[in-house]
């Protein structure tokens, strides 16, 4: 994905892309603060 597609990420997007991941326990918001915190 590119950094665009990160930002624009839903929800539903989040759920379908991490389903039975490890990334699932930072939790949507937290996967969104820290893509925002790496695009400053």
């Amino acid at each position: 994905m590119r950094p665009s597609d990160w930002q624009q990420l839903t929800v539903e997007q989040y759920r379908a892309l991490f389903k039975g991941s490890a990334v699932k326990r930072a939790k949507y918001e937290g996967l969104m603060r820290n893509i925002k915190d790496v695009s400053k």
